[in-house]
């Protein structure tokens, strides 16, 4: 088979499953050129997505020298403010990639609820096409690289690495022979240096991101695809070392141990920018973005992540066999609580007597009292449940107290070690309006363009019309043409179709690393 075998000019429906697996192979096994459209070729484009990257922060680190390749992609190009909404990740990024807006696209948040409980978003929820869909729908190709919500990885023309390729769970690469490729770029991942912090969990991860999107220029993509996740992570939890004159009492001690994680994240982002952009040339188009910014909070949020049913084996109010409560001689255990949750609320067994559950709630009450963090500071409090949590099932309620929070535990004179499984202090946030930033540059780009209200709404037309395709009328936004340079505009005139249709009615597809990903989420105060 040849290029020559994929469709051409046809703006077709694009499928979730099967329907372009013989352009899978051919776009990446034998590497062909872009395939055509209307007789031309679309010029490649490389997206690079900074989550949470902010002005303030980049304008900073440029007064120091720093972030060289980003300061280069303005001055040959332009840059600005990308205008948000939303302030939840999955929901912008996914904004982002397919052009309309939530309740259209079907991502509202970074979980959907069930009858059995929260699972994370996937692309499965996703109603209609994203960019990658509606290129391989064109017999285009693109390259898609740890993008939010990409999992299950879907069949395209071309390639999925999805936001769970690193993680222990099937269907997190597309084409599946893929497979032996990305093994082998994991392997040279342990080789290589990591400029990402290893104190963030994301630091693998976006490693892993640029070596694989490096690997994959290799190919001719029309559109290549990359997110990384690093510096929204760093901003969250160490805002306060990178700004401790917006905080009260910070240690200097712990400002110069945590301090540089903020601008080291910047940094090695900026750093592995300058990679891809350095294999692909000058007579590539970049575009890089962030879905929002940053700002302090005015008072720091702390998350703490315990099973607190292991609290009451400790205290002896629980038996446990199996990984399960064994009801025979517990009297207490939680109920509807996350472990993120700074509320347990608490049940009594169900043989225990009416007569004797005060008893025993005095008694963990007194037993709690003596458990204290590595500073002394009281970990917790037993209080009656409120109406809406008696609503909810509880006897009772334990409040976990943040203050001083840490892994270990003291009982009397017994250490607990990591009784706590994470503590998270959450320093910096954004929100629906904390804008993000903007970067583009290339043969396409006009230098001189005025990005002035650019909108995250604005990016998918923007890209589809500079790579010769159609612009949908359903769009919540319109295509920048201010953007491209007057030689471009002249040789292709906007083109529109009314929609590019739907791909599902959106669905939930739990996997085997779902609850790893809620504690994350709930370590970062993204969801209870």
């Amino acid at each position: 088979m040849t290029c020559e075998a994929r469709s051409r000019g046809a703006i077709s429906r694009p499928k979730r499953a099967g329907a372009v697996a013989a352009l899978v192979l051919l776009g990446v096994l034998m590497g062909c050129g872009a395939a055509e459209e209307g007789g031309e070729s679309g010029p490649r484009w490389l997206v690079v997505g900074i989550d949470g990257a902010d002005w303030g922060v980049i304008n900073g680190l440029w007064q120091e020298g720093n972030l060289p390749h980003l300061r280069a992609l303005a001055e040959r190009g332009v840059a600005g403010v990308l205008r948000t909404s939303y302030g939840v990740s999955p929901v912008i990024w996914t904004t982002v990639a397919t052009g309309v807006v939530p309740e259209v696209h079907g991502i509202t948040g970074f979980a959907v609820p069930t009858s059995d409980g929260d699972v994370p978003v996937s692309s499965r929820v996703r109603k209609v096409p994203a960019l990658w869909n509606m290129l391989t729908g064109a017999g285009r190709r693109t390259a898609v690289v740890s993008w939010w919500a990409t999992w299950p990885a879907e069949r395209i023309a071309g390639v999925v690495v999805s936001d769970r390729a690193t993680m222990k769970v099937g269907d997190r690469l597309s084409p599946p022979e893929l497979q032996e490729r990305f093994d082998r770029w994991r392997e040279q991942a342990h080789v290589e240096e990591n400029f990402f912090d290893e104190r963030l969990s994301t630091a693998w991860r976006d490693h892993v991101t640029q070596i694989a999107a490096r690997q994959l220029l290799d190919v001719d993509f029309d559109l290549v695809m990359v997110y990384f996740r690093g510096v929204d992570i760093a901003s969250h939890r160490y805002w306060k070392y990178f700004e401790p004159e917006r905080f009260d009492d910070v240690k200097s001690e712990a400002v110069e141990e945590l301090g540089s994680i903020v601008p080291q994240t910047y940094e090695a982002t900026d750093a592995a920018i300058g990679r891809l952009v350095e294999k692909l040339g000058p007579e590539t188009n970049v575009m890089v973005l962030s879905d929002h910014g940053f700002l302090a909070l005015e008072r720091e949020k702390v998350r703490v992540l315990l099973d607190f049913d292991q609290i009451l084996v400790r205290l002896g109010f629980q038996r446990r066999a199996d990984g399960k409560v064994a009801w025979e001689g517990t009297e207490l255990y939680t109920y509807a609580s996350a472990k993120s949750s700074l509320r347990k609320r608490i049940r009594y067994a169900p043989d225990v007597a009416d007569a004797a559950k005060e008893e025993i709630r005095q008694h963990l009450a007194d037993e709690l009292a003596k458990v204290a963090y590595a500073g002394g500071e009281p970990a917790f409090l037993v209080r009656g449940a409120g109406e809406r949590e008696r609503r909810t099932g509880a006897d009772f309620v334990v409040e976990v107290l943040p203050d001083g929070a840490t892994l270990d535990l003291y009982h009397d004179d017994e250490r607990w070690r990591r009784a706590i499984q994470k503590v998270n202090v959450i320093s910096g946030s954004h929100g629906k309006n904390t804008h993000g930033v903007i970067f583009a540059a290339g043969p396409d780009v006009d230098p001189a363009a005025t990005l002035d209200g650019i909108h995250i709404h604005d990016i998918a037309p923007t890209l589809l019309y500079g790579l010769g395709l159609p612009v949908a009328e359903d769009f919540a936004g319109r295509a920048w043409l201010e953007l491209f340079s007057d030689r471009f505009r002249s040789s292709r005139a906007l083109r529109t179709i009314p929609s590019w249709g739907v791909i599902g009615e959106g669905e939930t597809l739990a996997s085997t690393v779902d609850e790893e990903i809620l504690d994350d989420l709930r370590a970062l105060g993204y969801i209870d």
